[in-house]
């Protein structure tokens, strides 16, 4: 939105500057919270095709965002980002288990064209994790009547007791 927003403005230039840029998890570098999310999303501003060289086309162009760290009483956001994808379109469901694998919450499903970047934004209230360390997220995915579900590899949520904690968000795209 914020760089639809920019554009919109016709500018000549875009800059993107903030005064700490690695530790609010702002910059625009490769990342382990944030991979190759930045740059799939700028090239699809420029005009040019989000997958890059390597991508495994069999995994669906998707990027799921959520803050890594959660406090007790919050209702932390969540988003799927849905970008154009050569393999057409898919459908998704996001879940929460707890360490014990039981299913905390699950999502509706969301439809992604594959033509257009799309997003998908839901928050949960975060009552329901108190006995809870942490949180591990699933993104299912059904692409040509096949479900696959993606867990391996997303970074886990921990629940904090307090306030004052981590805000960094994780972007990771599937593909990575």
């Amino acid at each position: 939105e914020t760089m639809d927003a920019a554009l919109a403005a016709k500018p000549d230039i875009i800059i993107i500057p903030e005064w700490d840029e690695q530790n609010e998890n702002t910059s625009l570098r490769p990342t382990l919270s944030n991979l190759s999310a930045f740059t799939r999303i700028t090239r699809i501003f420029r005009g040019m095709t989000p997958e890059l060289p390597g991508d495994d086309k069999n995994i669906p162009n998707l990027i799921v965002s959520y803050r890594k760290v959660v406090a007790l009483g919050e209702k932390p956001e969540f988003e799927v980002l849905g970008l154009p994808d050569s393999g057409g379109n898919v459908q998704s469901r996001f879940l929460l288990r707890a360490p014990d694998g039981h299913e905390v919450f699950h999502s509706s499903l969301f439809s992604f064209s594959g033509k257009n970047m799309e997003e998908q934004r839901f928050s949960i209230p975060s009552e329901s994790w108190a006995g809870m360390p942490y949180l591990c997220p699933e993104l299912e995915v059904i692409r040509n009547g096949k479900t696959v579900v993606y867990k391996d590899g997303l970074q886990f949520i921990k629940i904090e007791p307090v306030s004052n904690c981590d805000y960094q968000y994780v972007k990771q795209p599937l593909r990575d």
